[in-house]
């Protein structure tokens, strides 16, 4: 996980490199906002910033975009028309899976770009991308159910967006591994995806889960919650104090009273988040055993996962909207986390280069992600247990 770049840097270097003129001016437009997005955020991007990326004047922007929606927008359907086409061009599963690394490993923003910034679409415009999204899991689907009858629907649904978060993991976690071995290793570990051992038999059963909230008597605790879980429905740039507290029949001037900044706010549900995800950690040292050491990790984890998805969404996204010195602690905590990871996997799976369990450990994180916060999947009694076997399948792959 690193830090985002300097903006003010990066234009620099953007201006000083001289462009040929494109034959298509307004897909490098759109190419470069992309990018920028994902790097920087879509409140912390400017279309003169995207002119300078591209070697335009700002005024000339407005011939080819009239704003930035238009751009997110854009670069999201540009995505999405890709990946359709990978999977109509597959006849199986091994040709889906394998046009789907390819897939992965040419547009590596694409994942970052809907987990992130597509929160900012017009909501007419996120629905229609997200319906796109669940039919092309729809084809997933089918694609393994036809090679595994013996999975129920709802199954194969789970390990097709499996399949796709464990490409994400790959494609924007990058390890110091060189790009042909990072490729093999994303086969190797796509593939075991659809063909992960759902060992205990599914009952369908669903239950409603909602973030975790403890000690609520509180207007603190109320205002804290009420933060995260806007902060991650809508992006930290789009909620106002008003918002927050208005969630909790509050005025939004009397907020104030209790968190001095909105920054305060999002500085307070990092803390939070990253102290409920190291909880586990001293846990492992009950046991000299590197086996049930991976199972204590692994259940801390996804426990963690499945009860805060709301904080999940605020590490994953908001990290850059926190003051640098925050910032720079949340990033070196997170560090020291995968590092605890990669260790505990080291011991229990010996003989492995710590660079590339770590990009397996990143793609664990990325499917756990993704799945506590997919409807269906999020709802589902046995998700726990799932999101266990569908680990150990990453974590082995290939192996």
């Amino acid at each position: 996980m690193s830090e985002a770049a300097d903006l003010p840097v990066r234009t620099a270097i953007f201006q000083a490199r001289p462009r040929p003129r494109p034959r298509d001016r307004k897909a490098q437009i759109i190419a470069a906002a992309a990018d920028l997005f994902r790097q920087h955020g879509f409140h912390r991007v400017t279309l003169a910033d995207v002119a300078d990326a591209v070697g335009i004047s700002a005024p000339a922007i407005y011939r080819h975009v009239r704003n930035k929606q238009e751009l997110l927008l854009a670069a999201v359907r540009d995505g999405l028309d890709s990946l359709e086409e990978a999977v109509r061009a597959a006849a199986n599963i091994y040709e889906l899976v394998t046009a789907l690394v390819d897939f992965s490993m040419q547009h590596t923003g694409l994942a970052a770009l809907w987990q992130r910034e597509a929160r900012h679409l017009p909501d007419a415009e996120r629905a229609q991308a997200r319906s796109r999204l669940t039919g092309l899991v729809r084809q997933i689907t089918a694609f393994i159910g036809d090679e595994r009858r013996e999975l129920s629907e709802a199954d194969a649904e789970l390990l097709a967006w499996s399949l796709l978060g464990v490409l994400a993991g790959a494609a924007t976690r990058e390890p110091a591994i060189r790009q042909p071995r990072r490729e093999e290793l994303a086969y190797a570990i796509a593939h075991a995806v659809p063909q992960c051992t759902l060992r205990t038999e599914s009952t369908g059963a669903v239950v409603e889960r909602g973030h975790h909230q403890a000690n609520l008597d509180t207007r603190r605790e109320q205002l804290l919650n009420a933060a995260i879980e806007l902060f991650d429905r809508r992006g930290y740039g789009s909620v106002s104090m008003n918002d927050i507290g208005a969630a909790v029949g509050m005025a939004g001037p009397s907020v104030y009273k209790h968190f001095g900044a909105k920054t305060d706010l999002l500085v307070a549900a990092m803390v939070r988040g990253n102290e409920r995800l190291h909880a586990g950690i001293p846990l492992i040292h009950e046991t000299i055993d590197p086996q049930e050491s991976l199972q204590i990790l692994l259940r801390s984890h996804i426990e963690f996962s499945v009860r805060n998805s709301h904080l999940i969404g605020l590490l994953i996204s908001e990290r850059d909207q926190l003051p640098e010195h925050e910032r720079a602690a949340t990033y070196r905590l997170q560090d020291d986390y995968l590092r605890v990871w990669v260790r505990v996997v080291a011991q229990a799976i010996p003989g492995h280069d710590p660079r590339e369990l770590a990009l397996r450990v990143n793609a664990v994180f990325t499917v756990i992600n993704n799945l506590v916060r997919t409807g269906n999947a999020h709802r589902r009694a046995d998700l726990s247990t799932r999101l266990t076997e569908l680990a150990i399948a990453i974590l082995v792959a290939g192996t």
